[in-house]
This record gives C-alpha cells, sequence and structure tokens, in this order.
C-alpha cells in the first residue's frame, strides 16, 4: 500500500497512544492498525450490504471509508505518499466521470471506487483492478444464471458494484503492493 521507505512514523503514533502502560511502540502501532483495518471491514460490509438491499452505495459510506484512510494515513504514513494517494484518487474519480455519463457506473459506484482507490494509490492499483475484474466477470455469470440479482437498463446489466469493489479492495489491501 505505502513503499517501505514511507513508514517511519513509529515513534510518533506510539508518542499518541503512549497511555497505555508497559505497551512498546510496535504493539501499539499493530493495535491502532488492527482497529483501523477493522473499521474498514465493516464498513466494506456495510457498503456491500446496502448495495446488495437497495442499490445504492451512500455517500456517508463513501465519506466513513476515505476518512478511514485520512486517519491511517495520518498515523502510519509520510506526508509526500498520502499526497500522492489523494491526488491518484482524485484523478481516479475524473477519469471515472465519462463511465457514470455513458450510465456504466453509478454516482455512488464512482464515489466508492474512487475511495477504493485512495486506500490502495498508484502501487496497489493493479492489484486493485485485477481482483476487480474477475469478481464483476464471475458476478456477471452468476447473474446470467439468475442466481444473484441483476438489472437490465438499456442493454447493460446493472449489477451491485459494492461487494464486488470491496472485495477487490480487500485483496488488493492483503496482497502485495507491487506486482
Amino acid at each position: 500500500m505505502f513503499p517501505r521507505g514511507e513508514r517511519l512514523h513509529t515513534r510518533r503514533v506510539a508518542a499518541r497512544f503512549d497511555g497505555a502502560p508497559g505497551a512498546s511502540p510496535g504493539v501499539v502501532r499493530a493495535m491502532v492498525s488492527v482497529l483501523l483495518f477493522t473499521a474498514l471491514a465493516t464498513q466494506l460490509a456495510l457498503i456491500a450490504w446496502g448495495d446488495l438491499k437497495g442499490w445504492r452505495i451512500r455517500n456517508a459510506a463513501n465519506l466513513g471509508l476515505a476518512c478511514t484512510w485520512v486517519f491511517y494515513a495520518a498515523l502510519f504514513s509520510s506526508a509526500p505518499a498520502a499526497l500522492v494517494h489523494g491526488a491518484f484518487a482524485l484523478a481516479m474519480f475524473a477519469a471515472m466521470i465519462v463511465p457514470f455519463r455513458r450510465g456504466w457506473l453509478g454516482g455512488g459506484d464512482v464515489k466508492f471506487l474512487a475511495a477504493a482507490f485512495l486506500w490502495v494509490g498508484p502501487a496497489g492499483a493493479l492489484s486493485f483492478c485485477l481482483a476487480l475484474l474477475p469478481a464483476t466477470l464471475g458476478y456477471l455469470a452468476l447473474a446470467r444464471a439468475r442466481i444473484v440479482p441483476c438489472e437490465r437498463v438499456g442493454g447493460l446489466h446493472r449489477v451491485p458494484f459494492g461487494p464486488l469493489g470491496g472485495v477487490a479492495l480487500a485483496a488488493a489491501l492483503m496482497g502485495p503492493a507491487d506486482l
């Protein structure tokens, strides 16, 4: 997710959470990281559930996903790396305007993908896309077999993108950052 040389803020994180008696900086760093990734997993599950049930990804859910990354970046990343991730997510958001205008993606999907690209950054974008492609194709195959929900709108299949993006984001974050 972040290049190895840019994860140098262990002492800063430990100083912020130094209230735990006997906790070493590595333990504090691990505890905070686990809490943030638990929040991320919860948000991805809520986004997936909401999209499956109501065909919508709410703005608050996308904002929560982005805010969790801001916390993560503030604690575990350098400012230049965070700026690169932010600029990359903004560029991807701008690039997804065309598919949105053509009706290929919904507004919530575009914002969700931008927040996901914020998490993976340029180094993990290929991993994310390579995980998203088979998830989407597999879902479309199951939709054709009428196993999972799907709507046809103007000759296109409309699928709930939240679960697919959530699986792809989790896979990209757990896998290697560089392919």
